[in-house]
């Protein structure tokens, strides 16, 4: 197993948004190349990171020459991605992830990270963009160019040919051949980390609220799960990362339920309702709540989180981190 890192001469992405949520997170971009679509009979030959370093971005490549060499690749590259909070890929969800969990069980490594948030820009582009009903598919090449990013990239191979190059390179260990296999990853990575911003033109508070967010504090960590109004009630569940104990709360403003061994939260905050608005009373909440009045659903100690059936994406995220929060100073 070979590791191959590189310094990225530009920024990472910011934004406003994305720094509210993001700010104490660990962030890593993922892309790998396999031999084929299934875990069951492929096998990772080439994993890369694209993670924030001194204000700029840090490459990682983790590259397994032999089948031989699949198990401690994947050791080290699981390894490093479980410090991660924020895990951002395109169509990860449906096949990194997956492909990743598969084999990390197959090879009985039990490495795959326990915890994490995951923003797939794929997810973010089919399911909270116009982009289905503009672009003839949602390919990262044909996002990149349609943001105007493809002269960015420098190889000229897809995927599958990736695998071709990767086979002869087997043979004859030509090391031009790793070079191409290593670049088309690499591009990947920072084409990715450049398609960050198209969040600039979405909604990232209601594509957090459906697809989850990290709430971190010092080792401690939630990642929501499902975040849903059941009448007057809004009911979060969120896996957990370094709480060792039990935790069970029955606060006058909420109820939270955590066990460690399932590392799963149950948070459960009534809502008083009126004219149709659906609203918390922060006075009655341990939690700092100052952030929460710059926003329009602050109304003298209250916060206002659905007006008829209109959910306040921003206000309920970032009231639901004002909670998770205040539970993790207790564990």
């Amino acid at each position: 197993m070979r590791k191959f890192r590189e310094q990225i001469n530009e920024p990472f992405y910011k934004s406003a948004p994305f720094t509210l949520y993001f700010s104490n997170s660990r962030i890593a971009v993922l892309d790998i190349e396999t031999t084929g679509l299934s875990p069951d009979s492929s096998r990772a030959i080439l994993c890369g990171l694209l993670v924030p370093y001194k204000n700029k971005a840090q490459e990682r490549q983790y590259f397994s020459a032999s089948a031989r060499e699949e198990s401690q690749m994947l050791e080290a590259y699981l390894s490093d991605l479980s410090e991660a909070d924020l895990l951002i890929s395109f169509n990860g969800n449906r096949f990194d992830l997956p492909f990743l969990r598969r084999r990390n069980t197959a090879l009985g490594l039990n490495r795959f990270p326990e915890a994490f948030s995951s923003l797939d820009l794929y997810r973010c582009c089919r399911f909270y963009s116009s982009l289905p009903q503009i672009l003839p598919n949602l390919k990262q090449k044909t996002v990149e160019e349609f943001l105007g990013f493809s002269e960015g990239r420098t190889d000229e191979i897809s995927g599958g040919e990736s695998v071709i190059l990767y086979r002869e390179y087997q043979k004859t260990q030509n090391p031009e051949l790793l070079n191409l296999i290593l670049l088309h990853n690499r591009d990947d990575l920072v084409q990715l980390s450049r398609l960050l911003l198209i969040l600039n033109k979405l909604d990232l508070h209601r594509i957090l609220f459906y697809e989850g967010f990290p709430e971190v504090r010092e080792n401690r960590a939630f990642y929501t799960r499902s975040i849903e109004f059941r009448e007057s009630v809004l009911r979060v569940s969120a896996a957990a990362r370094n709480c060792p104990m039990d935790y069970y709360s029955f606060e006058s403003g909420y109820q939270a339920a955590y066990r460690a061994s399932q590392k799963q939260l149950i948070l459960e905050i009534p809502c008083f309702e009126k004219a149709s608005f659906l609203f918390v009373d922060l006075e009655a909440l341990p939690i700092e709540a100052q952030q929460l009045e710059d926003y329009p659903g602050y109304q003298s100690g209250y916060l206002i989180l659905r007006k008829g059936k209109e959910i306040q994406y921003a206000e309920t995220n970032l009231f639901l981190k004002s909670v998770l929060n205040a539970i993790l100073q207790k564990l």
